[in-house]
């Protein structure tokens, strides 16, 4: 992979495959979980949601991998009881997905598939809503639209573009690996720390254009990662902005 085309990937796999014996667990691991916050809402079980928790937690090193473990079994165990419960017909579009994400969150990462699931999850809820409007048709059209659940464009549409979010979120993990920036010390006033600290702690990712306004003030010029702090993109824990000033590899 060139730097041009990790710039312009639309989606994440090959920019994975790239990353092999790249980049740490910890990053890996924040990007899998930054992949599954975008499918939280959609889970039917509390195990589901606290496996995200726990292993955000342990890319932190705070707590231990038996608790993690732990987690990830009863995530597993979750979308399996549900599974066989409802014959996979879960009572939310995508939910089936989102919760088999989660389920892969344990030690051994595997990022892809949790992409893969996530943007299923997408692809689930839009197929849904065609299905819907298929239906208020004709019975013709809703047979039609039941071929299409998982394979029409309406599905492939919804998961193409979820791809492409969570490459943005990749870049705004791993940043630009061709490119990495080099900290300036004197970027580091109280002022900077004190916002990166309280960004990270409290998930306030709204803070980060503040940030860039500090840097600037501190004396950085570096465009990367004064862009990169006052872009749109949905900026989560991992950022390599924010680990470049905190010190976090």
């Amino acid at each position: 992979m060139s730097e041009v085309e990790w710039l312009a990937a639309t989606d994440p796999t090959p920019m994975l495959e790239f990353l092999k014996g790249k980049s740490s667990d910890r990053k890996l691991r924040l990007f899998a979980v930054a992949c599954c916050r975008r499918v939280m809402h959609l889970m039917e079980d509390e195990r589901s949601q606290r496996t995200i928790e726990v292993s955000e937690r342990y890319a932190d090193n705070l707590c231990s991998k038996a608790e993690v473990m732990k987690a990830s079994r009863r995530a597993k165990q979750a979308w399996e009881l549900l599974d066989r419960q409802t014959n996979g017909a879960f009572k939310h579009p995508g939910s089936r997905w989102a919760m088999r994400a989660t389920a892969t969150l344990h030690v051994r990462l595997m990022p892809m598939h949790i992409v893969r699931f996530v943007a299923n999850a997408f692809g689930e809820i839009s197929a849904a809503e065609f299905l819907q409007e298929a239906a208020k048709t004709s019975n013709e059209a809703y047979q039609v639209a039941i071929g299409y659940r998982h394979y029409g464009p309406a599905f492939d549409a919804a998961a193409a573009g979820e791809k492409q979010t969570l490459s943005h979120s990749a870049r705004c993990i791993f940043g630009n690996p061709f490119r990495p920036v080099t900290l300036e010390p004197s970027w580091l006033t109280s002022t900077v720390l004190t916002l990166a600290e309280g960004i990270y702690a409290e998930r306030a990712f709204d803070r980060v254009p503040i940030l860039a306004d500090a840097l600037q003030d501190a004396g950085c010029e570096n465009p990367d990662v004064l862009d990169h702090c006052r872009s749109e993109t949905v900026h989560t824990r991992g950022c390599w902005a924010l680990d470049l000033l905190l010190g976090k590899s």
